[in-house]
């Protein structure tokens, strides 16, 4: 069963996770983009990056990271300081390069600069501490 599957590395599978959920905020996005601009485009953003955030540390706790020994509200709350790091950081970069680029391709831009540079270290690291792989990330 591919939930239980414990020989992939942490890395492809919250890589995996992110790309499921950050596509369904991408949608959700595109679809914002059609009729917001300016700050109301940049507020809806953050918004759809908090939600995409609580299906994301689903998918992380059940699938990438199988740690289960940390109590659920000790890493939740890591959590939800990592993601709203992630999303406060992919916003700001967000609005940064839509001053250069459109902001379907920032959005993309903001998402894989972030995953890969702060949200995927600090949930191995931190958030799920001890889960699945042992080496640095």
């Amino acid at each position: 069963h591919v939930w239980e599957d414990q020989t992939m590395s942490t890395a492809p599978r919250s890589a995996a996770a992110s790309i499921l959920t950050g596509t369904t905020e991408l949608i959700v996005f595109i679809l914002c983009s059609f009729s917001l601009a300016g700050r109301a485009l940049i507020m809806a953003r953050w918004l759809i990056g908090a939600t995409g955030a609580l299906v994301n540390y689903g998918v992380n706790r059940k699938w990438a990271f199988a740690e289960r020994d940390t109590p659920k509200r000790e890493q939740g709350l890591r959590y939800g300081l990592t993601a709203l790091g992630a999303v406060c950081l992919r916003t700001a970069l967000f609005a940064l390069l839509c001053r250069v680029a459109d902001p379907r391709v920032a959005h993309v831009v903001s998402m894989s600069v972030v995953w890969a540079s702060f949200t995927y270290p600090t949930m191995k690291r931190w958030v799920f501490a001890g889960a699945g792989d042992t080496q640095a990330a």
